[in-house]
């Protein structure tokens, strides 16, 4: 910067490139100057009244995932079927038991470890026949030995070779003797229910002409997903209808803890005259207390003829039985309504009575 003395009071600056530079580096140096002492004047004042609200801020917490509880290994489909088939067959299994033992069925007597005797008046009313009385004498026999015998060559045709297990007494299981002796008798009977069953029944029917029938009966119970099916085979001779063989295939399902829903299918062959009958149809078994059920049934009922099945007759009945105070005694009301062939499948009303007397195991 030049500065040039001249007439006039005031000094002239001639500015150049060089005066600029000069000019920017003193400002830049007195607006350094002007805000250090303010910062050196005001900073201590600042502090003071915000002391509180300056804090550090927390530091951030890690993130951790939340912990899954532990489930275990994954449980194989199999063994999962298994248990809920399982569960579902001792429903069943418990269910159907209970009603066919009330009712007297052939299966809950052959599957009993004694014999019973059943004597049975019964008194039967139809639209187009004339009243029938009937007395029957019935006796199932259980043959422990032959039992046994069938079940031994059962084991030997078709059991697997498994290694032995050690078998704990009931003080390393935890219990008295008399538990541990209750225990293994339930197992057993469990493995029973599910095996070859055999049995001999014999029935004396006082009529005219006096009838009388022998037979055996092979059964077993099958394990389904969600039904119990329950096949027997029975080989006899009659006295009226001679050599006879009868074939059963049913199968159960529990809708309540007290209804029962069963279908049946029979098929029933006379050596004698060659005839074979069949029967079909579904069933409503209903516990309705301690000593009363009911029945409510639907059959279809056929004949087989030169290899031809030809509807025979159909229609539906109940069947009420109830158990007295003496518990060896029972009684049964049952009306139907039947369409039968023989009336040209006109409608026929009947109706039957029955009192049954139980000796032996109920």
């Amino acid at each position: 910067c030049m500065i040039i003395a001249s007439s006039s009071p005031r000094l002239t600056i001639y500015e150049t490139a060089s005066s600029q530079r000069f000019i920017g580096v003193y400002l830049l140096l007195l607006m350094s100057f002007f805000c250090d002492s303010a910062r050196a004047e005001f900073e201590p004042v600042f502090l003071a009244q915000n002391s509180q609200n300056l804090q550090k801020p927390a530091p951030l917490k890690k993130y951790r995932k939340p912990k899954k509880p532990f489930v275990g290994p994954p449980v194989p489909e199999k063994i999962i079927t298994e248990k809920v088939q399982e569960g579902v067959s001792k429903r069943v299994v418990s269910l159907a038991n209970q009603l066919d033992s009330f009712f007297g069925a052939k299966r809950a007597d052959d599957e009993k470890n004694g014999s019973t005797l059943r004597l049975t008046p019964t008194y039967r009313v139809s639209e187009y026949n004339t009243p029938v009385n009937e007395f029957e004498i019935r006796l199932n026999l259980k043959f422990l030995n032959l039992e046994k015998e069938g079940k031994a060559i059962e084991e030997k045709l078709f059991s697997h070779p498994e290694e032995p297990e050690d078998e704990l007494d009931y003080k390393s299981a935890g219990l008295t003797e008399s538990e541990y002796d209750k225990e293994q008798k339930r197992i057993r009977q469990l493995r029973e229910q599910w095996g070859w069953n055999y049995n001999l029944e014999n029935r004396i029917i006082v009529k005219t002409p006096l009838a009388f029938f022998s037979k055996f009966r092979i059964r077993k119970n099958f394990q389904g997903s969600t039904f119990v099916h329950r096949f027997y085979n029975e080989f006899g001779w009659a006295s009226d209808t001679y050599w006879q063989e009868l074939a059963s295939f049913s199968s159960d399902y529990d809708l309540t803890k007290s209804i029962l829903f069963r279908f049946s299918n029979e098929l029933n062959w006379l050596f004698y005259t060659n005839a074979i009958s069949t029967s079909h149809g579904p069933s409503l078994i209903q516990n309705l207390s301690r000593q009363a059920s009911i029945s409510y049934d639907a059959r279809i009922n056929g004949v087989i003829e030169r290899f031809n099945w030809t509807l025979d007759s159909y229609g539906p009945s109940i069947t009420y039985r109830r158990q007295l105070e003496n518990k060896w005694i029972f009684y049964e009301l049952s009306p139907a309504i039947t369409f039968s062939r023989v009336n040209n499948f006109k409608r026929a009303l009947s109706f039957f009575i029955k009192f049954e007397f139980v000796f032996g195991d109920i």
